[in-house]
């Protein structure tokens, strides 16, 4: 996995265990029974180590009840809707949220 791959797999494996956990509550095992992805594969997205293909993205993100663009990009299809103004405002005024090259 190139740098790139690396992070983004780091920051979408993260958001796959902060909904899990924080949202819905559940283990990496009731994951699986929801999405039908192996448990195996769920530990090695939330770690970081490698990237569910598209079709493995949107079934966590269903299993999640989340969309599957917020899963990769952290943005809740809601935010997109705002005034572009104050969304800009909103990410410069949270440094962790702001979009890194």
């Amino acid at each position: 996995m190139s740098r790139i791959e690396s992070a983004a797999a780091a920051k979408v494996g993260a958001r796959i265990r902060g909904f899990r956990t924080n949202r819905l509550r559940i283990t990496q095992s009731e994951l699986t029974e929801r999405s039908g992805i192996e448990t195996a594969h769920i530990r090695r997205y939330e770690l970081g180590k490698a990237l569910p293909s598209f079709g493995g993205l949107i079934r966590i993100a269903h299993a999640l009840g989340v969309d599957p663009g917020e899963l990769v990009s952290g943005i809740r299809p809601e935010d997109l809707c705002r005034q572009p103004e104050a969304r800009l405002a909103e990410l410069l005024a949270d440094p962790r949220r702001s979009p890194r090259p």
